[in-house]
């Protein structure tokens, strides 16, 4: 999620993204690079269609949770975005792909963050163009951030995306997101309404409220202790998880008794989640049983009008119809819509990685430390079959598994590889 907010005169925005938190201050030339230069020029710069028809299909693959799309940048090659429902603002990564690249470096931004850390810094680059499918967006800002402001990566082996887009593309066109055939539909309204006839009644109408440019939706959780509750939360394919609430931001939301806790890392610092099942999650009509959830304490000073977030594990359960004109949400289950949304078993939290999955985390007490896996680890195996790009989302939920172990091999540096089985048990208190 890239999120943009206007506080006084300076321009502030953030990025939650596979357990990254970002935000971004503006440093200097707040009277040339002002809020109207990031969202009024954004919003009416110009798009246009390679052909008569304005509608176009892309297909996306599913890379640590989220979706990847192939855009270029200023008809350059195809880079890999994360296509984000909670970002208003466009960002370009320094990665592999983009180290190198001859951008034109705009105003500085200060780069910060969750937790109490430094701070880096990175730029705003203007004029770029986005194409994604048959449409390109003309003339767009967007922030460039380097590998020094990626705090959570030690290599640029680890950063496995070149940048997110979103709410550029999503506020222009009726987007579908189909994850059973992984395609994305981007069409202009009335060529949706032409081609889509009447809507079947096993689409679900969910109203969107927008907040600071944000997707938002009514939801209806009931807790570990069986408080039933109605929350707003964000819509966001930019995030990994399932969904998170904010127990600071509703009467009826408490940190649950019976969880575990573990440590994602943010840009500065670190955020505590205590993870717990929900005996049900509904949108609309539709109920997921027995998710998993997590539960933050965010404190005072991060309390706001809405309750959480729903994540990519929740939102890929669903083939989804994003109508912002008419400001509203359509879903309905797909092929995924019943598989379990489980809890950890291994206590091992990894990372997609050039050579296989990198561990970012071993949990003190489970089967990953006594195995002797350590953080900075390469998974290479799991149950047999080699970590890639392609098999790490379906080799992931092995560690969630119901059975007793799991076949797992990695490598460290300086060291040979290494096999072993992977204990599995609960990890609920």
């Amino acid at each position: 999620m890239l999120y943009v907010t206007r506080i006084k005169n300076h321009i502030t925005s953030g990025l939650y993204l596979s357990g990254l938190m970002l935000s971004l201050t503006l440093l200097s030339g707040c009277e040339t690079l002002s809020w109207y230069k990031l969202d009024f020029i954004n919003a009416h710069s110009a798009h246009e269609w390679k052909t008569e028809v304005r509608s176009t299909q892309v297909a996306f693959k599913l890379v640590g949770g989220l979706i990847m799309i192939p855009v270029r940048v200023n008809n350059a090659e195809p880079l890999n975005f994360v296509f984000d429902t909670g970002a208003p603002l466009s960002a370009i990564f320094e990665s592999h792909a983009t180290t190198g690249l001859p951008w034109l470096l705009g105003d500085q931004v200060s780069v910060g963050g969750n937790g109490k850390g430094q701070e880096s810094r990175g730029n705003i680059l203007e004029d770029i163009d986005l194409a994604l499918g048959n449409v390109r967006l003309l003339k767009q800002s967007v922030v460039f951030l380097p590998f020094g402001s990626q705090f959570m990566y030690e290599s640029l082996d680890e950063i496995y995306f070149d940048g997110i887009i979103g709410y550029d593309f999503f506020r222009r066109f009726v987007v579908e997101i189909d994850y059973d055939e992984l395609v994305i539909t981007l069409s202009e309204s009335e060529e949706f309404r032409h081609k889509s006839g009447a809507i079947h009644s096993d689409w679900q109408v969910l109203d969107l409220q927008f907040l600071s440019d944000k997707p938002h939706v009514m939801a209806e959780v009931q807790t570990p202790e069986h408080h039933t509750v109605q929350v707003k939360l964000l819509v966001d394919t930019g995030a990994t998880s399932s969904f998170s609430l904010n127990v600071d931001g509703h009467a009826k939301l408490n940190s649950p008794l019976n969880y575990y806790s573990d440590t994602s890392t943010g840009l500065s610092g670190e955020v505590h989640n205590r993870w717990a099942i929900s005996p049900y999650l509904a949108l609309g009509k539709y109920k997921l049983l027995n998710p998993v959830g997590s539960y933050r304490s965010l404190g005072e000073v991060h309390r706001s009008s809405r309750h959480g977030l729903l994540g990519n594990r929740v939102l890929s359960r669903f083939n989804q119809i994003f109508d912002y004109a008419n400001k509203r949400m359509l879903i309905k289950p797909n092929k995924g819509f019943h598989l379990p949304i489980s809890a950890d078993r291994s206590g091992l939290r990894l990372r997609p990685h050039k050579l296989g999955g990198r561990v970012s985390q071993v949990a003190s007490g489970t089967g990953a430390e006594r195995l002797g896996l350590k953080q900075g680890d390469i998974v290479t195996r799991i149950n047999d079959t080699q970590v890639t790009e392609h098999t790490f989302d379906s080799l992931v939920p092995f560690l969630s598994a119901q059975q007793e172990n799991v076949p797992l091999c990695w490598i460290r540096a300086q060291e040979g590889p290494q096999c072993g089985s992977l204990q599995l048990a609960s990890r609920f208190k």
